[in-house]
Parts: C-alpha cells; structure tokens; sequence
C-alpha cells in the first residue's frame, strides 16, 4: 500500500499534463492503483480520477474545435511587418480527437478484462441482473466491486462512444448512436437498481 500511496498522491499532485508520456503515465499510476487495491481505489475515488483524465482531454479538443479555423491568422512580427501563423485545422483537430477517443475506448476495454481476470468473472461477458449477486451476502466484497468498476466502465465506454458520434464526420442529422446506446443498456442490465446509467 506504501507504493500505491505514492503512486497516488504523484498523480493527484499533478495537473493534467499536456506531455504526453506524463499523461500516459498519471493513467497508469491510476490503473495500476485500481488493479491492485479496490478500497484503497473506492475510497480514493480512482476511477473517477481516472475518466476525469480522458474528460479533460475531451475538453481540451472540444475547446480546440470551436476555436479551429483553416485560415492562417495575420500577427505582428518582431522588427514590424507581418507574419503568419498557421492555425490547426479543423480537420486535423478531428482527426487527433477520433484518435484519442478510439485509443481510450480500447483502453477502458482492456481495463474491463483485467477487472474481470482479476477477480474471476466471465471474460466474455457479464451476467446481467447483478443485483441478486449484490445482495449476496455470499458474494465477496472484491466481487462485488469489481462488478460495480465493471458497470462504471460500462459507462464511460458509452460516453467515449456518445463523442466519438457527436464529434463524427457528416451532418449532425445522420449521427447514430446505437453503440453509445448498447453501452448503457449493458450497463442498465446489469446492475438495474443502480439508476440511469448515461454519464454525461
């Protein structure tokens, strides 16, 4: 527990950085905390910690996006004149954006496998209806946490795949959110008494 300590206060002591080794490696820490110790995660709320690190880099490239424009900007230049800076284009923005939300979505993939490996569920898929289990008294603590990172997982996988649409090519009237959608109702299904399950 004294490595996951400093893994953890590491992590916490920094801002989200925008290296993106460091970042990498903040998730990592994170990870490495929520495979290993499921109460010091809950009771130090990891996981969200962990999807707020993805958030902020969506909110990163949302704010990018409304500010992107192809057009190069006129500056002043040192010594008078004017120079040129070449803005991001909105194409490239949505192109880094599709990369990082894939990227995450195979991570919080993997994330759901590991879980599970960890703690003995089903590799291909989990029961749904996870509330009998809940309130198993027989049912372990660890199980059952591990059902609930599951769940959690669940959902942001279906908030990754919410902006990987609302953020797609083609018009706003053709988005389909089908994937998004079948994210949340895995997550609804298998833990029912826990509420809506849409994240966001």
């Amino acid at each position: 527990n004294v490595e996951l300590g400093k893994k953890f206060k590491k992590s916490v002591n920094s801002k989200i950085p925008s290296d993106p080794i460091r970042w990498r490696q903040m998730r990592q820490n994170y990870e490495a905390i929520i495979l290993a110790d499921s109460d010091f995660s809950e009771s130090h709320e990891i996981e969200h910690l962990l999807w707020q690190l993805h958030y902020r880099c969506i909110e990163e490239f949302r704010a990018r996006l409304r500010s992107s424009s192809t057009t190069a900007t006129a500056v002043q230049a040192q010594g008078g004149g004017e120079a040129y800076v070449r803005r991001e284009s909105r194409n490239e923005i949505h192109s880094f954006f599709k990369s990082f939300l894939t990227e995450a979505t195979g991570f919080y993939h993997d994330l759901i496998l590991k879980i599970k490996s960890k703690h003995g569920l089903p590799l291909d898929h989990l029961s749904d209806g996870i509330d009998n289990e809940m309130k198993d008294e027989k049912t372990s603590t660890d199980k059952k946490k591990s059902f609930m990172s599951c769940h959690r997982c669940l959902i942001y996988l279906g908030d990754l795949a919410r902006y990987t649409e609302l953020y797609g090519e083609g018009e706003l009237s053709n988005r389909n959110y089908a994937v998004a959608s079948s994210y949340y109702t895995q997550a609804a299904s298998m833990w029912p008494s826990s509420g809506n399950p849409h994240h966001q």
